[in-house]
């Protein structure tokens, strides 16, 4: 609460007692809860390291059906030696769902629109992974 204190002390001085006064002290500390929120920020997941570590493999200029054929790929490694092995356990391109194992989820059904998130978020972590040189057309 002692981010928050400053502000609810001003309003305590300024805005005169009542029902107003007590929204407003309520509505910030609910802001306060929303900033404490922001600050964390969200970390990529177990799919986006999946969907990275294939589009790494394939390399930058990879294709989603590249991506689709690098994960049916996982997913044969996986029937052949087992769940250690690989994550993937099936890819449907009739429903567009890849079926994934998560180690605290358990299996979850990915649709293609996700994927398709995913790769252009991994394209662009290794598009900025590339040194530029310092001259053009070198």
């Amino acid at each position: 609460m002692k981010e928050n204190d400053g502000a609810l002390q001003t309003i305590m001085r300024y805005v005169p007692s009542g029902p107003k006064r007590d929204e407003l002290m309520q509505l910030i500390c609910i802001g306060a809860k929303f900033k404490r929120q922001q600050a964390a920020g969200k970390r990529p997941g177990h799919l986006s390291h999946i969907v990275l570590e294939c589009a790494n493999h394939i390399g930058h200029r990879c294709s989603f059906e590249q991506l689709l054929n690098q994960l049916e790929i996982m997913a044969i490694r996986r029937e052949v030696h087992g769940d250690k092995e690989s994550p993937v356990e099936k890819v449907n391109k009739e429903w567009e769902i890849v079926t994934i194992h998560f180690p605290k989820r358990g299996r979850v059904h990915v649709p293609f629109k996700t994927l398709r998130n995913h790769l252009t978020n991994s394209k662009k972590k290794l598009l900025a992974a590339i040194p530029v040189s310092g001259k053009a057309g070198i």
